[in-house]
């Protein structure tokens, strides 16, 4: 049987066993159950413990900063018997536990935003397979399944028939997918008698036909 061992692809100021390890923020966030799935495949997969850890040292005692929900991860895989090599780990300088617990908020601020937008031109530019990291990435900001089924939810008009003589049609369009149906929005424009307005970055433009 083959030994499943968590592989290690980062480099830190030094190591130490999981077990050396004390998570120093409580009950601060939880894990659920799709998302240690996720972490799980994330650990276990290719990209294997990608992270350092950041440890503040008092007394001789290691207290994680972060990777808080990898170290319940990790804790859950030695369970199931998988062999968890010595962690790299940096230090974080603090002159107490109140300084210490302080950088945890620091750690876990977001001052940037990503949008659905944003995520499909990085993605673009890297040559990234959205699909190959769906089942080990957490990205709530973001519709992910929009991402990964462009086509799920459109629909296909059929342009061929004339529209009834009055009618007011509202239709929301993410700009992450205003590109792949630009060309059906053009045939609508072009139909005899359709007032067209759009609106995009709260600049309203008006077509009329």
């Amino acid at each position: 049987m083959k030994k499943k061992q968590i592989k290690i692809t980062c480099r830190g100021a030094s190591t130490a066993p999981l077990e050396h390890l004390h998570p120093l923020q409580g009950e601060l966030k939880s894990l659920s159950d799709e998302n240690f799935q996720k972490l799980k495949k994330a650990l276990t997969g290719r990209h294997g413990f990608s992270f350092p850890f950041f440890v503040w040292k008092s007394k001789g005692n290691l207290w994680t900063l972060d990777g808080h929900q990898r170290d319940k991860t990790l804790n859950r895989l030695k369970k199931e018997g998988w062999t968890i090599p010595p962690l790299p780990i940096d230090y974080i300088e603090a002159s107490s536990a109140k300084e210490a617990k302080e950088k945890i908020l620091l750690l876990s601020s977001r001052y940037g935003e990503m949008t659905d937008s944003s995520l499909d031109v990085f993605l673009k530019e890297a040559g990234i397979d959205l699909t190959s990291l769906s089942d080990s990435v957490s990205l709530p900001d973001v519709n992910l399944e929009a991402l990964l089924n462009p086509q799920s939810d459109l629909v296909q008009i059929d342009t061929s028939r004339s529209p009834p003589k009055l009618a007011w049609v509202l239709i929301g369009i993410p700009l992450v997918r205003f590109d792949e149906i630009s060309p059906d929005i053009e045939k609508i424009g072009c139909i005899p008698g359709i007032i067209m307005e759009m609106t995009q970055n709260d600049v309203a433009r008006r077509k009329n036909r």
